[in-house]
């Protein structure tokens, strides 16, 4: 089996578009990526085109001024290539296996992302497995739109959980950086109807145990705000998931 055989990956073509909204479209259109592996890098794209729909931008009009810059920043930024292992575990005999899946959002967009830790006894790997992004709803406040994010990323833990054949079952664990989404989740009030659906659909999987994580170590940031997807938080998760301190694991009061 070859080095690719063993990767999932995406491939960015590497030509560039004509600066329109047709172009921009097409680009997008080219770009397969249903782990949503540079996630992060499509959500700029997205927020880009949805700019050229509100300013009612023809289709064939070269764009200029800070969306052309922009738009050409975002294809500097493009890798060749992004990869993740087949495979969740680097050794054979999988002793224990968690999934953490990272839930956030912006006012640009709504994202989350998993990552797997299995624990072995030749050594633990710690990776990413799955990430989904897409754009915020207008007209929604950030705490709703986070809950949509916890929801999102309850829903891909879900999946992944479902997918994973011939490894001990997962305990499984969600991150949110909003104590206001945490609140709700783990709280049982009276909540306007919004919320209420948003968190019964939640709380359906109580098998997930939610935690707070502080911004800049929640990898779903990157996802919902748009950035380069190089970053070791990006790829692997934050470097305390394999040994998670009292810091970290501490549940929201």
């Amino acid at each position: 089996m070859g080095q690719r055989a063993r990767h999932f990956g995406v491939v960015i073509p590497e030509e560039e578009t004509q600066p329109t909204k047709r172009g921009i479209l097409g680009k997008m259109a080219k770009i397969y990526d249903p782990l949503g592996l540079i996630a992060p890098l499509t959500l700029t794209a997205k927020q880009i085109y949805r700019e050229l729909c509100e300013a009612k931008v023809q289709w064939d009009t070269k764009i200029n001024g800070e969306l052309l810059h922009r738009w050409k920043k975002w294809e500097q930024q493009l890798p060749r290539e992004q990869q993740v292992p087949r495979s969740i575990a680097s050794y054979q005999e999988a002793l224990q296996v968690e999934l953490h899946s990272f839930g956030d959002a912006s006012e640009q967009g709504v994202g989350a992302a998993v990552y797997a830790v299995v624990r072995q006894p030749s050594g633990n790997t710690q990776r990413l497995v799955v990430t989904k992004s897409r754009l915020a709803k207008q007209g929604l406040t950030i705490p709703r739109l986070e809950l949509i994010a916890a929801h999102m990323a309850t829903n891909l833990l879900v999946n992944v959980r479902n997918a994973l054949d011939n490894v001990p079952s997962p305990k499984m664990f969600g991150w949110l950086d909003s104590t206001v989404a945490l609140h709700w989740i783990k709280g049982n009030g009276q909540y306007k109807q919004f919320v209420a659906n948003q968190v019964a659909k939640i709380q359906l999987h109580n098998e997930v145990e939610w935690r707070y994580v502080p911004t800049d170590e929640n990898p779903a940031d990157l996802a919902s705000r748009g950035a380069p997807v190089h970053s070791a938080l990006w790829q692997q998760g934050p470097e305390w998931l394999q040994d998670r301190s009292e810091e970290h694991t501490s549940e929201l009061q």
